[in-house]
């Protein structure tokens, strides 16, 4: 089969492109619905074949939600930067197609777990709601380092720069409250909880106003009232002092 390489209209430029990284993250290919981890981000298609089984006699097939998805030649390399969900079809069902100017499908993963956008341009903000992660979980790209750092909601979780991401449970977020600093576990904190970490032993007789600055990118500062519940990131400040009743 001589079916020529055929590149997408929207292509996905990872930050590899862009800056020649020398850190490599990690990829993977979903084919007919199953998960494929590869080796690094540009593959053989034959290899793909190979590990997500499909039949010698099927041609895979880029998933861009198009009658003119790309067919790739087994002597072909992709770049799963340009899309990374594939199925395959038999070699005898194949039609002629045109030049596919559809954007390609990208599947994430997150602890395994795999959802599919066609939006590559995430944020860690985006990605943990798409994925429901909790508040006592940290966020990262998998790049196999001991050195990776969490992703904040501000962060960019961009396709390009590797689609796989792993959680670890929340060890400790550092905040500072009426200038000193305190660690939080969570990255949920109430206004109570500001209070006594302010106050110390605070007065049930006496109101509390309580402000913030250095907050998420959705609001980086406020003030909170009795019941109110704020998200915090690293560095968050929070000035507690007395108010009067009157």
């Amino acid at each position: 089969m001589n079916t020529p390489l055929i590149e997408p209209q929207h292509p996905v430029h990872s930050s590899e492109d862009r800056s020649n990284s020398q850190r490599g993250a990690k990829w993977f290919a979903h084919i007919n619905d199953v998960r494929i981890p590869t080796p690094q981000r540009r593959v053989l298609v034959k290899v793909l074949k190979t590990q997500g089984n499909s039949p010698e006699a099927h041609a895979l097939v880029r998933d861009h939600n198009s009658p003119e998805d790309p067919v790739f030649a087994d002597d072909a390399v992709v770049d799963l930067a340009q899309g990374n969900v594939f199925y395959s079809v038999p070699l005898c069902d194949l039609k002629p197609r045109g030049q596919c100017t559809a954007p390609p499908k990208l599947a994430y993963s997150v602890d395994d777990g795999v959802e599919i956008t066609i939006r590559p341009d995430q944020s860690g903000r985006t990605v943990r709601d798409w994925f429901g992660l909790d508040c006592q979980k940290d966020l990262f790209r998998d790049y196999e380092s001991p050195h990776d750092s969490p992703i904040e909601d501000g962060d960019s979780a961009f396709f390009g720069d590797g689609p796989v991401f792993y959680t670890r449970q929340t060890k400790g977020i550092t905040i500072v409250i009426n200038g000193r600093e305190r660690v939080v576990t969570s990255r949920l904190i109430s206004y109570e909880e500001v209070v006594q970490l302010g106050i110390g032993s605070p007065d049930p007789n006496t109101a509390y106003t309580v402000t913030y600055s250095k907050g998420p990118d959705h609001k980086p500062k406020g003030t909170m009232v009795a019941g109110d519940v704020v998200k915090v990131k690293c560095g968050m400040n929070f000035n507690v002092r007395a108010t009067d009743r009157s």
